[in-house]
């Protein structure tokens, strides 16, 4: 789905430096089989595998491709047939407790005691994500938080700043509550070159029925909402705080592109990367994907999530909305080379 130097980072350091310690199969012909998701996920792995193949003659990487419509299902298949076809598999870490429950990934606590993959550097709500009923079956390759995006040329603009304090009262600056982000997306929302159509959004945000499940709950937690009682597993999508977030939400959704109820990730980021939108809600790792070529490169501001005030403190929690993780397959013939 994304393509980021922090993934290629890892990836390399995954590849790269643990092959220094395990060089178990040199001298015998040995192909580990990774299967990722298609498109930009495999190019740090294909970048970091020549690095490993020359540390380990005889090895040699083999990357399967699959979309994001049957990786979760081509996954499953491989391993309740216990081929041992794939050696690692990408995942979402969302999936990992269906594979460690059916015995077809292995922990890595035992592979960790003999050489720590660097969790000091690794959040500890994240560094909880790599693991299931208390044991380590993943190494984390990335952690999707919301953020906000916002057009550093236009919040900063002398004309803007007077426009907008003049109709709304206060000043443009990031803003932090829902109810000033809406305000600020009403003013940005334009006819910016005179053609008769609007051609500047206030907001971009993911809708569609993937990704918007994610942008409701970041809505949803705003308000204070939940969707389950932790307790009982009532659930409490259908309440006050829920219908709040999807009135925002609804309300946003009139500053946007009239398609952006299909958005999901691309769209959102490349409308923003052309320069269509104001402002972004959007995962972290767009800050290393806007390209050499954007009109917004080296103008962007980043903020957190904009909250609603709650007994006089802003509460603004910032969604973990996903992210992707690797494991071992628990019928691969070479686990000590695929570590």
């Amino acid at each position: 789905m994304k393509s980021k130097k922090k993934l290629a980072l890892i990836t390399a350091v995954v590849f790269a430096v643990f092959g220094l310690f395990f060089s178990i199969g040199a001298g015998k012909d040995i192909t580990l089989t990774i299967s990722v998701l298609s498109g930009v996920h495999k190019n740090p792995f294909l970048a970091s595998a020549p690095l490993f193949e020359k540390d380990h003659p005889g090895v040699k990487i083999n990357i399967v491709e699959y979309p994001f419509s049957d990786i979760y299902d081509k996954e499953m298949l491989e391993a309740t047939s216990h081929s041992g076809a794939i050696d690692i598999y990408e995942q979402a870490n969302g999936w990992v407790p269906d594979f460690a429950e059916g015995g077809f990934i292995i922990p890595l606590d035992s592979y960790f005691a003999k050489k720590n993959p660097g969790l000091d550097d690794v959040f500890p709500a994240f560094e909880g994500l790599m693991k299931y009923n208390g044991k380590y079956f993943t190494l984390l390759l990335d952690g999707d938080c919301f953020m906000t995006y916002y057009r550093k040329d236009l919040f900063e603009d002398p004309k803007e700043k007077t426009a907008f304090k003049k109709k709304y009262g206060y000043a443009l600056e990031i803003p932090k509550t829902w109810d000033k982000f809406a305000d600020i997306a009403e003013f940005f929302t334009r006819d910016a070159n005179g053609d008769g159509e609007i051609d500047l959004w206030g907001n971009v945000m993911m809708l569609s029925r993937l990704f918007g499940s994610f942008t409701f709950v970041q809505f949803l937690h705003s308000y204070g909402g939940n969707y389950f009682n932790p307790a009982t597993m009532e659930p409490l999508i259908n309440s006050d705080a829920g219908m709040k977030g999807y009135n925002m939400i609804a309300r946003l959704k009139k500053f946007g592109p009239p398609d952006m109820i299909n958005w999901g990730y691309t769209e959102v980021r490349d409308t923003f990367e052309r320069g269509d939108s104001a402002m972004m809600i959007q995962w972290n790792e767009i800050t290393w994907e806007i390209s050499e070529t954007s009109k917004v490169r080296g103008k962007i501001l980043y903020g957190p999530m904009p909250g609603v005030m709650v007994d006089g403190k802003l509460n603004n929690p910032a969604l973990q909305a996903w992210g992707w993780c690797v494991s071992i397959s628990a019928y691969s013939k070479n686990k000590d080379m695929a570590y």
